[in-house]
């Protein structure tokens, strides 16, 4: 990385840390960031109970921001949704901004990184309505291969090709379908899936016919620069969503009747 975006990294993150935590929390998030020292911090969020833990320095706090400042997820809903699954959890702050808007609902958080998911532990214990799932949403079942390519906490995904040798750097999860995640859990229906899986979607949209059709809504980031075709796959298999818009990195396509307005 260059000197002028290792810059603009911080500042961006400066920024987001300026607005989102406390001023105690922020000032030991910088004391890690000033001494090079790796910790875990637990702040505290307007809003909610529990607090988030959180590795310092890391892309968390982008997340952190990106989830309770930008407020990402804070879509408009005709009705509370019942089923939720957010695929792409990460370190379960998602899972956890949802949670506080519909108690009510189950909310199925699936993350495949092993240092994510230790943290998305400790996050979502206190929230028994999120069900947290150490896979990879995928095509088919069975063992992958994960990378992490860009280096961040937020980036890691499925090795494309899934049959070659594990690589140095990398490590091995379980994939799961869709449909074997309602097969599973006795779901008949998913009111929103959320999905930002780094270019995985162009696998799971490849063949989507025993699921999709129970789904009502789908707000995807898709990862066309990471992997042309991304977009293609996507928009040819939700041609039947009678509506679509973008917000932000966000897309949305939402049938009839859905929850989501």
């Amino acid at each position: 990385m260059s000197k002028l975006r290792l810059l603009n990294y911080w500042f961006k993150k400066a920024f987001a840390c300026f607005f989102i935590l406390s001023f105690p929390d922020a000032l030991r998030y910088f004391c890690h960031v000033l001494f090079g020292s790796q910790g875990i911090l637990k702040v505290t969020i307007p809003g909610l109970t529990h607090p988030i833990a959180l590795r310092a320095p890391s892309s968390d706090l982008f997340v952190l921001s990106q989830v309770f400042d930008d407020k990402q997820y804070q879509f408009a809903t005709t009705r509370d949704p019942e089923i939720i699954v957010d695929a792409g959890a990460n370190i379960g702050l998602t899972s956890i901004y949802l949670s506080n808007r519909f108690p009510s609902a189950k909310i199925y958080a699936i993350e495949p990184a092993e240092d994510n998911i230790r943290i998305a532990k400790e996050n979502v214990a206190p929230y028994p309505n999120i069900i947290l799932l150490q896979k990879a949403l995928w095509k088919t079942s069975g063992p992958l291969n994960l990378c992490n390519p860009a280096g961040e906490n937020w980036t890691y995904c499925v090795d494309h090709d899934s049959t070659s040798s594990k690589q140095n750097g990398s490590e091995t999860v379980c994939g799961i379908t869709l449909d074997e995640l309602m097969e599973t859990y006795h779901l008949e229906r998913i009111d929103v899936l959320k999905m930002d899986i780094e270019s995985a979607e162009k696998e799971v949209f490849e063949d989507p016919v025993r699921w999709i059709g129970k789904v009502d809504a789908i707000v995807i980031e898709l990862h066309e620069r990471a992997l042309p075709g991304c977009n293609r796959v996507f928009y040819n298999q939700t041609n039947d969503f009678e509506r679509e818009w973008q917000e932000g990195e966000l897309t949305y396509v939402v049938r009839k009747g859905s929850c989501l307005q």
